[in-house]
């Protein structure tokens, strides 16, 4: 009998895959970190973006209405009321923003459009990551479950061949032996299988 656990977990081709599943899962875990990297830099730019717009827009388009408390002698403003007097004002006409050495207006119009620009690119980093994710995720255990069915194809395969040269008319999985004494050939073969591992890479390619 042969124990197919512990001959599959000391196979040549299961030491190698499951060293080159390690790699990729430490790559793919790499590039995640260096997307997120580069999320948290678009989320820093909007960031930045929009402090300087707030520094650009005219202080009356900011403004917030506060009703005033106390006395209520003094005249009331609406709050509806309080941007159209504020446009008013000689300081803060438009005429004044354009004539400046800094094109008020279009640096504004500039910002407005690279914050949307960057709303956009954090939307979709944020969406390709998640399916990022989902999809390498997807991706090894596919080609982790591929492997393990090769692996075992060539186990047989192997256990066949051995069993030929030894002259063994009847090979059983130790999980399926109920009773007796039958000789225990799984150390042999691990051996074994090195030697037909050269010998399958050599003539049919790395299985991997």
């Amino acid at each position: 009998y042969i124990d197919i656990e512990e001959a599959f977990n000391n196979n040549p081709w299961t030491i190698k895959a499951r060293r080159n599943i390690k790699i990729d899962l430490e790559t793919k875990q790499l590039e995640y970190v260096q997307m997120q990297s580069q999320l948290q830099e678009l989320k820093n730019k909007l960031a930045d973006l929009r402090q300087e717009l707030l520094y650009y827009t005219p202080y009356y388009q900011n403004i917030q209405y506060i009703p005033a408390l106390g006395d209520k002698t003094y005249p009331s403003v609406k709050a509806d009321k309080i941007e159209e007097i504020c446009k008013n004002l000689l300081f803060c006409s438009s005429a004044t923003q354009v004539d400046s050495p800094l094109n008020i207006p279009l640096k504004i119009k500039q910002l407005k459009s690279a914050i949307e620009d960057t709303k956009k690119a954090i939307i979709e980093k944020e969406a390709f990551l998640l399916n990022y994710r989902e999809l390498s995720k997807e991706e090894i255990l596919s080609r982790q479950d591929y492997i393990v069915q090769q692996i075992l194809k060539q186990i047989y395969s192997g256990i066949k061949e051995y069993a030929t040269v030894r002259n063994i008319g009847i090979v059983v999985d130790k999980k399926d032996l109920i009773f007796g004494k039958p000789l225990d050939i799984t150390p042999e073969f691990i051996k074994w299988m090195k030697s037909y591992n050269k010998k399958y890479t050599k003539e049919n390619g790395d299985l991997l």
